[in-house]
């Protein structure tokens, strides 16, 4: 799969093995197919999980602020618009999605939904369009309690999302808490590529129990793996060789390794460092090592010297 999304990466890639085609270090061209092939998989991945981390933040917010929405509805109606723009929200002046709640007499289980309509723009500049539906079995982070989130002609920019991805807590939220995370979700590229990936993952909270209301002293270790097939055969995995691990309001993971498989056979590994939040992460192929940089809206990577 060629992907059309603008490769800094695949680009410096070409160069690169190019030059070394030229000391004799790569001896066929399918070398430079494999290593560009190689990148792109590790890049589509990240520019996955990205987005993926920002439409699951959108899901935080409106599972953390369920008392709020309970109130609302009462005093609004179940199925009305419950929402209305205010300081303090994640968008944009003036947008808001549409968001609907239905409770069971007993309290639960909850069915939220949201409606971004064709588009509704974040304060990062983000715009995202279509549904999103939680539905939640029980109090919020409590043991046993699931969250099945069902994306409906979903969009998060130029990424399309659609399938469902199941929560499940268990620990008492005083000295344990852990989030197992289960997905079936199809990804459509903006290219028209469709990526068909099941995954489960792992979320451990190792730290800021105790200051619930205080995200930033919160670390989180994420172990698990995916399975994914593009559009065009190509199938692909990726393991967590070591936790990832993510601090406080970083915005990026600060530790851990990552593998990738295409067809069964490894062909990178992308480490995220030593616990340093410095939005940087450095993946190797074929023994080179490329420095790539995770801030901004996609990543974009350079040669270590």
């Amino acid at each position: 799969m060629k992907t059309t999304i603008i490769s800094t990466l695949a680009i410096i890639l070409l160069a690169f093995t190019s030059c070394q085609n030229d000391n004799g270090l790569f001896d066929k061209k399918t070398d430079d197919d494999l290593t560009l092939k190689s990148a792109e998989i590790a890049e589509t991945d990240i520019y996955i999980e990205t987005l993926s981390e920002e439409a699951g933040e959108e899901v935080e917010y409106f599972t953390s602020n369920e008392k709020q929405l309970r109130q609302m509805a009462q005093a609004k109606g179940r199925q009305q618009r419950l929402l209305e723009w205010r300081a303090g929200l994640p968008y944009r002046i003036g947008q808001c999605p549409d968001v609907s709640i239905d409770t069971s007499e007993n309290r639960y289980p909850i069915t939220i939904t949201l409606n971004y309509g064709d588009g509704t723009e974040l304060k990062s500049g983000r715009i995202i369009s279509g549904i999103m539906v939680i539905e939640i079995s029980g109090p919020r982070l409590t043991d046993g309690t699931t969250r099945m989130v069902t994306y409906n002609g979903y969009q998060i920019d130029s990424l399309g999302i659609e399938g469902i991805l199941t929560h499940t807590f268990t620990g008492d939220n005083e000295t344990s808490r852990v989030a197992t995370v289960t997905g079936n979700l199809q990804f459509t590229m903006p290219d028209g590529t469709t990526i068909d990936r099941t995954s489960e993952k792992t979320r451990e909270w190792i730290a800021g129990l105790d200051t619930p209301e205080d995200f930033t002293d919160d670390t989180i270790e994420v172990t698990g793996f995916v399975d994914a097939e593009n559009s065009d055969g190509t199938t692909w995995s990726k393991t967590i060789l070591e936790p990832l691990v993510r601090i406080g309001s970083c915005r990026h993971f600060v530790q851990g390794k990552v593998q990738y498989s295409r067809d069964g056979e490894i062909v990178s590994e992308l480490d995220f460092g030593e616990g340093e939040c410095d939005n940087l992460a450095t993946i190797t192929i074929n023994g080179f090592s490329f420095e790539i940089d995770l801030s901004g809206r996609r990543p974009h990577a350079r040669l270590n010297s």
